[in-house]
Parts: C-alpha cells; sequence; structure tokens
C-alpha cells in the first residue's frame, strides 16, 4: 500500500492495566502489519500517569494536537489501554465516540470457574451498548455549602439527538445479531431523561419492525440476568400439574435461555432469548 493507503495507528498504553492489555494488542497489530494484512505506521503515545510524572500532565499539549488531527483523518485510529484520569473523558468528545460497546461471550474453557450454573454461562453472547459523551459524566457539576454542610451534585445530561443516534445504533446493530433488543432503564424514578429514551426507542421502532424490543427497570433485570431461577412462579401444584421438582426444572430451563439489554444508556443485545414486550 502506498502512504496514502496507510493507516496512522496511535497507541496509548496509559497505567494500570493498560499497559499490559495493551502490549499483547500490538504485539498482534504488529504481526498483521508483517504479514501483509494491514499497512500501518503504529505511534506510541505516553498519556495518563506516566505523561503526568514526566510533564505534569496527563494529556500533554503534543498529545492533544496529534490526536485532533487523527479525529480529522478516516484513516487514523486510536488503540487505547486504561487512565483513571484524562485523556479518556476528553477523547470521547474529541473524537465523538458515542457509542461504547461491551461483547460479552463465555470461554467454555472457563465455565468451571464461572459463580454461575454452566447451563447459564454455556451459550451466554451478549453486547451492552453504552452511550458514551453525554449523560453524568459530562454534567454540569456544583458544590457548595447551606447551613453548614458541605453538598455536591452532578446533572445527568442527554440532548434527544443523542440519543437517538446511539438507540439506532443499536437497532442496527440487534440487526446484525438475532433480532433482541431490550432497553434497561430508570424510568420508574427518573422520570424526564428516560422519557427521552423512551420517545426515541417510540419514534424508531416502525423502522425496525422485524426487531423484538422490550424494556425492563435497571433493578430488577440484573436479577434475571445473575440469579435466574428466582424468575418464574411458585405457586402451589395442584393435583394433576407438575411436581414441584419438575416446576424448577422447567423455571431453570427458561432461565438459562438468557435475555436482552440500558442503565443511564447502556442498552444490551443478547444472542439467546429475549424479554417479552413492555408497554
Amino acid at each position: 500500500m502506498t502512504t496514502a493507503t496507510q493507516f496512522e495507528i496511535f497507541v496509548m498504553p496509559g497505567e494500570g492495566i493498560g499497559p499490559e492489555t495493551i502490549t499483547e494488542a500490538t504485539e498482534l497489530l504488529k504481526r498483521a502489519i508483517q504479514a501483509g494484512r494491514v499497512s500501518a505506521r503504529v505511534t506510541e503515545l505516553e498519556v495518563g500517569e506516566p505523561a503526568f510524572a514526566r510533564t505534569g500532565s496527563y494529556f500533554p499539549e503534543d498529545v492533544r494536537a496529534k490526536i485532533d488531527r487523527a479525529c480529522d483523518s478516516p484513516r487514523a485510529a486510536i488503540l487505547f489501554g486504561a487512565c483513571a484520569n484524562e485523556p479518556i473523558g476528553d477523547l470521547r468528545k474529541r473524537a465523538d465516540l458515542f457509542a461504547n460497546l461491551r461483547p460479552i461471550r463465555a470461554v467454555p474453557v472457563l465455565a468451571g470457574v464461572s459463580p454461575l450454573r454452566d447451563c447459564v454461562v454455556a451459550d451466554v453472547d451478549m453486547v451492552i451498548v453504552r452511550e458514551l459523551v453525554s449523560s453524568i459524566y459530562y454534567g454540569q457539576a456544583r458544590e457548595g455549602a447551606t447551613a453548614g454542610e458541605r453538598w455536591a451534585g452532578q446533572e445527568m445530561y442527554y440532548r434527544a439527538s443523542e440519543v437517538r443516534r446511539i438507540v439506532r445504533f443499536a437497532f442496527e446493530l440487534a440487526a446484525q445479531r438475532r433480532g433482541l433488543l431490550t432497553w434497561v432503564h430508570k424510568r420508574n424514578v427518573i422520570k424526564g431523561v428516560f422519557a427521552l429514551w423512551a420517545d426515541a426507542i417510540d419514534e424508531q421502532r416502525p423502522q425496525h419492525h422485524r426487531r423484538r424490543t422490550g424494556g425492563k427497570p435497571g433493578d430488577r433485570h440484573p436479577g434475571r440476568v445473575e440469579m435466574p431461577e428466582a424468575d418464574g412462579d411458585v405457586e402451589k401444584p395442584e393435583a394433576g400439574e407438575p411436581h414441584e421438582a419438575d416446576r424448577r426444572r422447567h423455571r431453570r430451563s427458561r432461565a438459562c435461555s438468557g435475555g436482552n439489554a440500558v442503565v443511564h444508556g447502556v442498552l444490551s443485545l443478547f444472542r439467546t432469548g429475549g424479554l417479552p414486550d413492555q408497554p
């Protein structure tokens, strides 16, 4: 490939687990380059604690300048590790990295060390989709003191356009999978913010009529995923009905079928099973 078609990849290990994971990822990248699978120039940039120790800034100006150029280029990418402070929040805003994807799949050889039963773990294949450039991380922060007592707060804030685009992204991703999409929310208590999400989903649902969608309050959904036996009836069996042991086996098989998922703008998609449509 020519220089014009060459990718430019900025590697930013950061701190903590970042250097450990990025070292392995960079090795794979270099092997792909050596094998001719991709043409790229790799440049490592120092950010986070290492940069602060050397320059007094977690996100030095020379690094910001390179990242700004990368944001304007369709052939540039960032391979990012981990940082407790900046540049993670600044990077999201500068590059408008609004969609955070978190795929979760079971690894068969590790099933035995999972705290969940094998039947729950075996077919897990889900993607959490999280809105990443708005909400409470970027909301207005305030603090003060009243009657001699300190207080602090930070606003949860979304624009409707930000919600619509992440909802559209999640619907499109669901279409590439099994077509299951569930919204996990706190609309029961945070009404105005999650009304934006509900409206965006309702607006786009007709365009994705082949996709199955539903919603659940955030404080109920984790129990469905992590403690599936809690889901199901507990009625005492009458004559001619299945014995309680059979009923429990039925509940387990139902629970092991999985589910789907947004908490504060997090949508997730499970390959196995799904939740029924909810009003």
